[in-house]
């Protein structure tokens, strides 16, 4: 077994700098870095890496075994070679030549390509002497090519070394100055105390005492920390400011005794949760208070957030959208930065023992129970850095296997309590859960066929053989309106298909209606894949001149993406080829709508802007997959869509691309740096 690997190796053209990630499980070793053969770097490892610990050891062992290195480099070099030395022995991890023409890259990329098919062949064996797979395997690498060509253009937010650097520059010119505001409440933050190493709580208890909005408290609760140093830290930060609360436990209570003991000492209106070793930017309580004065009737807030290492490097970022209940009951993606109305905390009496690990999930869920959508906000603006320190979620999710467990059950009790027919069940592989509402078969639903007679009569004849629900008619466009087959329709339930999709398997109609039956939802979808390809539509994203397919390849990982393809998701649009709703919620929203014939894509996009319009959230199950027959983005008049006069979606962060799909643009140089 290699005992060693390179993880990453990228090159900044633009700071001309040279980052180098990897590990190597060797006792005592150094890392060599060379280029053309020129040593540039020796050095010792320098990161704690608690996979590599958890795989060879039994994760007592404090070792570093991890190494990130950033490296000055003043001119383009063709070969590069990283080896670890141990014991005057040398340990080959890496080397490659540095492709710098167009035809050496060209050559590369053809060697790199022969080798990884070499390897699927090895590995897939007989499976692979399928035509189709063959088809899909080599359409997918050409449909690839155009995420690689732009490239150059973005920033990868789940590239640790691009997105640190954008991220630093990003922070400091957003950074806002103070100004007075009109309301001021006082805001107190709650940091619960265990054995965290001092360093980092001195860090945590700083980037508070540095926020630019005032009118704080600091109030913390030390959970008999076992460690001496700890009290004296307290107790120095405690005479340093008056701002700064400071409780002792008598007895080790775990995170929501201790958390609770904090708000007991609290006195604000609003109350902010901060964890012992994390990071706030200084304008994070400034910009809680401006939301606020926007709108005083605020009860729950929440930010986006990334994450930081060992040596303080960002890295990470979670980029949310606004309110989105079907995100929220599959895992607590609000997480931090969070900030509560006082009175609401009080009602539900705070954190519930027994469900820590899952303690803030439970907790969000019960102030969502006591307040409404619209007093529920979102900042998009990172004002939350989360330190991955060994044992943390932050580090590896696993961590905290026990916290799934206590999160589902805190969501099954909420759909109790809500007297909401649904089970929550676990999403294999993933941290996620996945509501299954129960809704009885013996509704009536009524199958729209649009498109193509023949095509239609095709679709017709699998739906009648292909599908678990008895109660169901299908009736063919045949040119009338949707509007008027809507009206005639005996179902309580519609679905209306292009004849160019197929169904996948035989609860997938059931799928859809399930989550068309729940109150607060609109329409539903399910993700489109297209035939003989890897590539699926999974909701779409509207800007305010245009609009793009959410993309996505099974040979592509896009951190932002994959996991929601497990998972039901709140889209604007969530689909334009198959949709399902209720009959009266559809009637309610687009009675007055006049459409001649099916509705275009465009005419789709304003059928789901009207459900939003009457308070419903639309969805699209990508767990739940159609096969189409044609292209999935097809031509649209851009005219017809810009009358539609959309604003920002508020299911895709603002701080994305709106050119490159869930990725970061660059920032343009400053006069400073030109």
């Amino acid at each position: 077994m290699k005992h060693y690997h390179l993880d990453e190796y990228f090159f900044d053209i633009d700071s001309k700098k040279l980052f180098v990630r990897g590990w190597a499980f060797l006792p005592s070793y150094e890392i060599i870095v060379e280029l053309d053969k020129k040593e540039v770097l020796r050095a010792r490892p320098n990161e704690y890496r608690v996979d590599i610990c958890k795989r060879y050891t039994d994760q007592k062992d404090k070792s570093n075994y991890g190494f990130e290195y950033t490296i000055p480099v003043e001119r383009q070099y063709k070969n590069i070679k990283i080896s670890a030395f141990v014991d005057g022995k040398k340990y080959k991890i890496f080397s490659s030549r540095i492709p710098t023409t167009a035809l050496e890259k060209g050559v590369n990329r053809v060697y790199h390509l022969a080798g990884k098919s070499i390897r699927v062949i090895k590995k897939q064996n007989v499976k692979l002497l399928n035509p189709k797979l063959i088809h899909r395997y080599f359409s997918s690498v050409v449909e690839n090519r155009q995420y690689r060509k732009e490239g150059q253009y973005y920033v990868n937010p789940n590239n640790s070394f691009q997105y640190r650097t954008w991220a630093l520059e990003k922070e400091k010119r957003e950074q806002e100055p103070y100004k007075e505001l009109e309301y001021q409440p006082l805001i107190s933050i709650l940091v619960p105390v265990y054995n965290v190493p001092t360093v980092y709580l001195k860090a945590c208890i700083e980037s508070v005492l540095e926020q630019t909005y005032p009118k704080f408290e600091l109030c913390i609760a030390d959970d008999c920390s076992t460690d001496p140093e700890i009290k004296r830290v307290l107790d120095a930060y405690k005479e340093k400011d008056e701002r700064i609360k400071v409780v002792y436990r008598k007895k080790n209570g775990h995170i929501s005794r201790a958390t609770n003991s904090a708000l007991e000492i609290a006195t604000g209106d609003f109350i902010s949760l901060l964890d012992n070793d994390d990071v706030l930017t200084k304008d994070a309580l400034y910009q809680v208070v401006k939301a606020l004065n926007q709108n005083p009737k605020l009860d729950l807030i929440y930010s986006d957030e990334d994450k930081m290492d060992l040596n303080g490097n960002l890295c990470f970022p979670t980029y949310k959208p606004d309110w989105s209940p079907e995100l929220f009951f599959c895992y607590n993606y609000l997480c931090h930065f969070t900030t509560i109305r006082r009175s609401i905390m009080d009602k539900i009496h705070g954190f519930r023992v027994g469900y820590e690990g899952a303690q803030d999930y439970d907790l969000f869920l019960r102030v969502v129970a006591e307040t409404k959508d619209k007093n529920i906000y979102h900042i998009p603006k990172i004002l939350y850095h989360w330190r991955m320190i060994p044992g943390s979620t932050a580090a590896i999710m696993s961590n905290k296997s026990y916290a799934f467990d206590r999160g589902k059950k805190a969501l099954q009790n909420y759909f109790d309590k809500k007297k909401i027919a649904c089970h929550v069940s676990r999403v294999p592989n993933f941290p996620y859960y996945y509501p299954k509402y129960k809704v009885s078969k013996t509704n009536m639903i009524t199958v729209i066929i649009t498109g193509n007679d023949k095509k239609a009569k095709r679709s017709y004849e699998q739906l009648e053989k292909f599908t678990d629900y008895k109660r169901m008619e299908i009736l063919l466009s045949n040119g009338e309106s949707l509007n008027d087959l809507v009206e005639k329709a005996k179902g309580k339930y519609i679905v209306v298909m292009d004849a160019n999709t197929q169904l996948q398997r035989e609860s997938s109609i059931y799928s859809l209606i399930q989550f068309a039956a729940v109150d607060h939802i609109g329409v539903v979808s399910p993700s489109i894949r297209k035939k003989n390809s890897y590539f699926k539509s999974s909701g779409v994203i509207l800007f305010k001149d245009h609009f793009k397919h959410v993309l996505y390849s099974g040979r592509q990982k896009i951190t932002a993406v994959e996991p929601k393809l497990k998972i039901p998701v709140n889209y604007s649009v969530p689909g334009t080829k198959v949709m399902a709703f209720e009959k009266e919620k559809y009637l309610e929203a687009n009675r007055k709508l006049k459409i001649d014939g099916m509705p275009t894509e465009i005419e789709w996009i304003r059928i789901c802007l009207n459900f939003i319009k009457k308070g419903y959230y639309n969805v699209c199950d990508s767990s739940n997959e159609y096969i189409c027959l044609e292209d999935l983005e097809l031509p649209y008049e851009e005219e017809a869509y810009r009358a539609l006069k959309v604003k920002q979606d508020p299911f895709y962060n603002p701080n994305y691309s709106k050119t490159y799909m869930f990725k970061l643009d660059k920032l343009e140089e400053t006069a400073d740096e030109k």
